[in-house]
């Protein structure tokens, strides 16, 4: 026999006829677990569709509730509002200047894993939620942790997002197992980097 699925299953509460945004279980789950499911479930977290990241999400929309770069429901409460400056206690700025020999993280990164069968391999990467600040805004976005990295590198995407752009160069990463790649089309640019976590 074939099983049908309707095409408007809530993949969240796993019953027909909504859409997530409208789920009563998801509206009622913390903002911690919705972003946490998001995330695991790699769902763009400006739309909350499946096939696309949130750098490269065509859908025009965002928080409601602080025109971040976010959907509505993952608006974290004591997030500044829309026109709401962040204010912050000792009147220094979180922001630091995105120099990785400088960074002295003060929280512990997450480690997300993809699961295995046996006999397969696995990879465990340590990323934090962070905010980047350009000339443009900011974008709420995740940062992936390399101990082994000597430069911080930024998405062109992400880069173009925040109005990020500098002089063109050219660089060679290089990995493990000799696996070598030239980018030739990159730029140099300075932008701010701070956690978004509360208090940050």
């Amino acid at each position: 026999s074939i099983a049908h699925t309707d095409s408007r299953s809530c993949r969240y509460c796993l019953k027909s006829n909504h859409d997530l945004q409208a789920c009563d279980k998801w509206l009622a789950d913390p903002v911690k677990v919705r972003w946490n499911w998001v995330v695991k479930r790699k769902l763009c977290f400006r739309c909350l569709k499946w096939n696309h990241a949130s750098t490269r999400c065509n859908s025009g929309s965002a928080c409601k509730i602080c025109q971040g770069n976010h959907h509505s429901t993952l608006h974290k409460p004591g997030e500044p509002q829309k026109g709401e400056p962040e204010s912050h206690s000792d009147g220094k700025s979180n922001l630091v200047q995105a120099d990785v020999n400088n960074v002295q993280p003060q929280i512990a990164g997450c480690s997300v894993s993809t699961p295995r069968k046996e006999g397969e391999c696995s990879s465990l990467l340590k990323i934090l939620p962070v905010k980047l600040q350009g000339p443009m805004g900011t974008l709420d976005t995740y940062a992936l942790l390399d101990d082994g990295s000597t430069v911080t590198i930024i998405d062109a995407a992400a880069a173009k997002e925040v109005g990020l752009s500098g002089p063109e160069s050219c660089f060679s990463i290089s990995w493990t197992g000799d696996v070598d790649r030239v980018e030739e089309k990159s730029q140099e640019v300075n932008f701010e980097i701070s956690g978004s976590y509360e208090g940050a």
